[in-house]
């Protein structure tokens, strides 16, 4: 049994800030395959690679937090979480760049909220 069985649930009128489309298309619709995804980006990219862009931000080690974000891009675009999609491309180039810590911060906590409201709506597919 697929613990994301339930993934039919998902439709683009419950409010749901990420996509499965990408995913679909690329297991052609494997169920245990996209599982397989979903837990992989709940581990990884939420559970880690998300405090440590916060800790390399609040470290100021913005050659670290480009490389979270830019790892983190990917997982983001392929869930079509088109909330942050933009502010995640713009954090990489802002640490990339000329670092504005306010501007960061603020971005920062909108990924941080929305991954968690990802997280939240992906464990109601279990």
């Amino acid at each position: 049994m697929n613990k994301f069985e339930n993934m039919d649930k998902l439709s683009p009128n419950n409010n749901c800030l990420f996509s499965l489309s990408k995913l679909e298309a690329l297991t052609d619709g494997d169920k245990e395959a996209i599982g397989h995804f979903n837990t992989v980006f709940l581990q990884e990219t939420v559970a880690k690679d998300l405090p440590l862009i916060r800790k390399y931000f609040a470290d100021r080690d913005f050659q670290q937090m480009r490389k979270y974000a830019h790892k983190m891009k990917s997982s983001i675009e392929l869930y079509c979480i088109v909330d942050i999609i933009p502010v995640i491309r713009e954090l990489e180039k802002l640490a990339t760049n000329e670092p504005d810590i306010d501007r960061m911060n603020s971005m920062l906590v909108n990924v941080e909220n929305t991954l968690h409201t990802v997280r939240e709506q992906m464990s109601q597919l279990v």
